[in-house]
């Protein structure tokens, strides 16, 4: 069974999440993003981590078929169960998904990720450092001190984002 993708934006997410799934497995680390992947799980859980409740100013217009914001899934270390929230986005080329990032600045500063687990957001592919948007993101990160690690990663193997995730999470 295929899947159908109305733009190619939906299916470069499909690739660059299983890129960062393969790299997290590399580390021995796991990324939980479906409800199944959270049975047996004692300490984390779906609600809160992968599914996050939309505030009523989020909703301006029409209630869509869902009143939540979707992760892109929950790092853990399955040596001492630390865990981190994940948020990526992949540039191959220019496009107008670049300027979705914005948005994420307001979820983050009303607090929609929570204060529990580190949220990172890995911006990677061949020329994630170039694109303006994903600068400016991490500018204003800085500026207003938000809780969010930005990691640039323009290398296949996502060597900088093991690296870095071996440290948060150790």
């Amino acid at each position: 069974m295929s899947k159908n993708h109305n733009h190619g934006a939906s299916l470069s997410g499909e690739r660059s999440e299983v890129k960062m799934a393969d790299a997290l497995e590399q580390i021995g680390y796991r990324r939980l993003h479906k409800k199944e992947h959270f049975k047996g799980q004692s300490k984390h859980q779906y609600e809160g981590t992968v599914r996050l409740p939309k505030p009523k100013k989020y909703i301006q217009a029409k209630e869509k078929r869902t009143n939540n914001f979707l992760t892109d899934g929950l790092v853990v270390n399955p040596k001492n169960n630390k865990a981190g929230i994940i948020e990526s986005k992949y540039s191959g080329a220019h496009g107008t998904t670049e300027e979705k990032v914005f948005y994420d600045l307001f979820k983050i500063e009303d607090g929609i990720y929570g204060v529990e687990y580190p949220l990172v957001y890995l911006f990677q592919g061949p020329i994630c450092e170039s694109v303006n948007e994903y600068r400016l993101f991490a500018d204003e990160v800085e500026r207003k001190k938000l809780p969010v690690h930005v990691i640039f990663d323009p290398t296949p193997d996502l060597s900088r984002f093991k690296h870095f995730m071996r440290k948060l999470l150790a």
